[in-house]
């Protein structure tokens, strides 16, 4: 009788036990809290660098006018350039000869001169730069001269019978400016939270199983329940009266 209970719980057993496979994810999130310091700056002055250079020698010579007679006035001419960044032409002119007028203009300027000079010998002319009589050495200081061309002029008013020489001598600087700003970092100190947060994700697979299976790859609910099919088909199972 036993050996039919045991039969009929085999026979209640599948086959196979199936198995599910879960997945489980996992979220981690982590937050730091930390503060950040900044300070404000203030200008609080400029400094200014100068460094002077000597660029060129204009010119370095002797002019001479010639002269028709003291009755007569008489003029030459020579151009010279003046650079960007030119900050002063300098130099010296004479002694000379005889009285002379000294005379730098811009083009405009020696263009008038040409016109009043035909009508009259009388100066002064107007010019960037005069000096209506040398005789003695003069020294020029030309500041902040415009760049362009321009002419120097010695111009004889009259009253010399021979002509009249004068040694010039004239030198361009420039001027080269570097400006740096002077900055102050003791104001007022700006603290602010900030909050980060970092969040990861983890993911993993379980695998389920029973573990009562009393046979591999059964569960134990069908054990039990053929089990009881077999006890209940004992039970009910007529008996015989035996008669002694």
């Amino acid at each position: 009788m036993f050996s039919c209970i045991i039969v009929l719980s085999i026979a209640t057993i599948p086959s196979v036990l199936s198995q599910t496979a879960t997945t489980v994810t996992s979220i981690l999130t982590t937050t730091g809290a930390f503060t950040w310091t900044s300070f404000s700056s203030t200008v609080i002055g400029t400094a200014t660098i100068i460094s002077n250079q000597t660029s060129a020698i204009i010119s370095s010579t002797t002019n001479t006018v010639a002269v028709m007679g003291p009755n007569y006035c008489t003029w030459s001419y020579w151009t010279i350039s003046v650079l960007p960044g030119t900050s002063e032409v300098t130099g010296t002119i004479g002694p000379s000869s005889f009285r002379i007028g000294f005379y730098i203009m811009n083009p405009q300027q020696f263009g008038n001169l040409r016109t009043e000079v035909s009508a009259s010998c009388s100066g002064p002319f107007t010019s960037e730069v005069a000096v209506e009589s040398i005789t003695s050495t003069y020294s020029l200081d030309w500041q902040n001269p415009a760049a362009g061309s321009y002419y120097v002029v010695f111009f004889n008013s009259g009253g010399s019978s021979f002509p009249i020489t004068t040694p010039f001598f004239l030198v361009a600087t420039s001027t080269q400016e570097q400006t740096s700003t002077i900055y102050s970092a003791t104001g007022a100190e700006v603290t602010g939270p900030t909050t980060q947060t970092i969040t990861s994700l983890q993911t993993s697979q379980l695998t389920a199983s029973s573990p009562f299976t009393s046979i591999p790859g059964f569960p134990w609910e069908s054990l039990f329940v053929g089990f009881l099919v077999g006890l209940a088909i004992l039970i009910l199972r007529p008996r015989k009266n035996s008669t002694p």
